[in-house]
């Protein structure tokens, strides 16, 4: 140790190194980083604290290029008081030390520092400020004492994909009971089924008949070929073929 060398104080174990807090479970041997306070600064700074959490920093459907950048000064005028460059600023921090997931969407957003647009900002309020806000590992303790107290009898989570479903179970001292997500004969979700038949987590469809208006999924489930087919042949309707 240092102190057996130099003369100097012990303030034991650091807690917080540059905003970032150092957490520490040795019973279960865990050891994490969090920002959870620099995240919330930053959310009341771009007034953004109260809005409702996301899913994902960034949606298949998005496209963002030049296009959509201010052409003449009229546009410039209308972004010139949006603090943008700030804003992206503030999340590349938040990316490069505890939330990775959402690089991809701040360096997309980020190539248009020096003139954005409109669209741009929506998207990073839109998708990335609202997908910081959700706070799962504090959330689900909060659920956990629901559980352990009685008031619940059973707690799950909701379109959790496999990456994210395998980082709240290692946190998890209660695992949740069931994961509810879209499933449908378009979408049947086979690979997230295998997952959370490993980890013994029941796996709860909604939208059995697709959800129309989304982007990520061909939603038509009801005009499906094999589905129409399979209907004729047991005198069914699609909608009936989907169900079972």
């Amino acid at each position: 140790m240092l102190s057996a060398n130099f003369e100097m104080k012990d303030l034991g174990e650091a807690s917080f190194v540059l905003s970032i807090e150092i957490c520490r479970d040795r019973a279960r041997g865990l050891l994490g980083l969090s920002q959870k306070a620099y995240i919330r600064r930053v959310l009341q700074r771009f007034e953004m604290h109260n809005c409702a959490p996301g899913d994902v920093p960034i949606i298949k459907g998005d496209k963002f290029n030049k296009t959509q950048c201010p052409k003449n000064e009229l546009e410039r005028d209308s972004v010139k008081n949006i603090p943008y460059a700030s804003a992206v600023g503030s999340l590349m921090y938040a990316q490069v030390c505890t939330r990775p997931d959402i690089a991809y969407a701040v360096s997309v957003l980020s190539r248009f520092q020096s003139n954005p647009g409109q669209e741009h900002w929506k998207a990073a309020k839109k998708h990335v400020f609202s997908c910081i806000f959700t706070d799962i590992s504090s959330t689900w303790k909060a659920m956990e004492a629901l559980y352990v107290s009685g008031k619940a009898r059973a707690i799950g989570v909701s379109n959790f994909s496999s990456k994210k479903l395998g980082h709240l179970l290692e946190v998890a001292r209660v695992p949740p009971v069931v994961n509810q997500v879209e499933c449908h004969p378009s979408w049947q979700q086979a690979g997230l089924h295998a997952f959370c038949k490993s980890k013994g987590v029941h796996l709860s469809g909604y939208s059995p008949l697709g959800s129309p208006g989304s982007t990520w999924v061909n939603s038509d489930v009801l005009k499906n070929p094999i589905l129409g087919m399979v209907a004729e042949k047991v005198g069914k309707t699609p909608a009936q073929v989907a169900l079972r």
